[in-house]
């Protein structure tokens, strides 16, 4: 399982996530974030089976990566529903826009 972040490490100058000054998230974390706001979209509520099964992994890798997605990109009721925090959704919505613009060019 590739790591999902580094708060260790600086992202780019580049980087979008820097000039927002969010924490540098790597490609499969914003994988889990879109997955997590496709889902929210289309059924009104997001739990970790409902990720395996939408990006086929295991359950275990995405316990993995809510775990650490948990530390500023999405909370855990108490019934175990995810949601994305604001920040989450900003990336989310980031990722979708910049896939649905490479899909048409």
């Amino acid at each position: 399982m590739p790591i999902l972040y580094r708060p260790d490490r600086r992202p780019s100058a580049g980087s979008w996530l820097s000039k927002r000054g969010l924490m540098n998230l790597y490609a499969s974390g914003e994988d889990y974030l879109e997955a997590i706001l496709v889902l929210y979209k289309k059924f009104g509520s997001v739990r970790s089976v409902d990720i395996a099964r939408h990006m086929e992994v295991s359950k275990p890798s995405v316990c993995h990566a809510v775990n650490i997605l948990k530390e500023g990109f999405l909370t855990i009721d108490e019934n175990h529903f995810l949601y994305l925090t604001s920040q989450g959704k900003v990336v989310a919505e980031k990722f979708m826009s910049d896939t649905a613009f490479l899909r048409k060019n």
